[in-house]
């Protein structure tokens, strides 16, 4: 919350102390949850996007020096992890061999999570369907015929994944419901790469990393992906983000989801 508070006093003022504590709160975000990393780059790169190229020199100086403590141990280690505690534990935990696997998780809860924002953008979403329609249909029939399977289990459930992944394999015993939920998620990418050209490559990138980990946890994607809302969507042409009904909207949704999650928690 701090890094978010920072950084929006560094929107209204770029001065060096403002610039100096949004890289301090976003580097101890990252020491506490590595997949925050985001942060510190969707800020270096609205930086550049502003074209406030001494302040992102200074940031960048700000990151190496908080970065120290972590080289230290990177150097400890001999890796980004302590392998020797727990090698078995590590092995390919980072690998782009599980990309295919999380990327139908990833993409169902990233629309699970723009839910709140699609409701009040179902005109704009209908006429760009309606424009792309006949590549979105090849697209998802190939989708849905690729073969899939999840291995990632403790008990009778499914270790990690994500909500859409549990609801698919719990109502309907196989992954076809992911499937149709990762494709809605997959125009939602695409109609925001569509509103700006640098929105692409935040989604991709984003796309990649949260792709990686053996196991993805939908933990990773909340509040971040609000955050990286806040990046990729103008704030001035969508007025509905000021209105009381988009915010009740939110605050509902996202009840209802934590409410979900103890539920399945405690009764499944």
């Amino acid at each position: 919350m701090l890094s978010i508070y920072f950084f929006l006093r560094t929107k209204k003022k770029q001065t060096n102390l403002n610039i100096f504590l949004v890289c301090l709160f976003t580097s101890l975000t990252l020491y506490a949850r590595q997949y925050y990393f985001f942060l510190n780059v969707l800020f270096l790169i609205w930086l550049l996007k502003k074209q406030l190229y001494r302040e992102f020199l200074y940031s960048l100086i700000f990151y190496l020096f908080f970065s120290i403590p972590g080289i230290c141990l990177i150097y400890t280690w001999g890796s980004i992890y302590d392998v020797n505690s727990n090698p078995a534990q590590y092995t390919n935990y980072i690998s782009f061999q599980n990309f295919y696997v999380n990327f139908f998780c990833v993409t169902s809860v990233f629309f699970i999570y723009s839910i709140p924002f699609i409701l009040f953008k179902l005109r704009e979403l209908f006429l760009f369907f309606k424009k792309y329609k006949f590549y979105f249909l090849i697209f998802g029939l190939i989708v849905i015929l690729l073969p899939y399977n999840y291995s990632w289990t403790s008990g009778k459930i499914n270790l990690g994944g994500g909500l859409p992944i549990k609801l698919s394999v719990l109502f309907f015993g196989n992954y076809l419901f992911l499937k149709i939920i990762s494709l809605l998620g997959i125009f939602v990418f695409f109609y925001l790469s569509n509103l700006n050209r640098n929105n692409f490559f935040i989604l991709i990138f984003a796309l990649i990393i949260f792709c990686l980990p053996k196991i993805f946890f939908q933990e990773y994607l909340d509040p971040l992906l609000y955050i990286l809302f806040i990046f990729l969507i103008d704030f001035k042409k969508n007025s509905f983000l000021y209105k009381k009904e988009f915010t009740i909207t939110l605050l509902l949704y996202e009840s209802l989801i934590l409410i979900s999650a103890i539920f399945y928690q405690h009764f499944f």
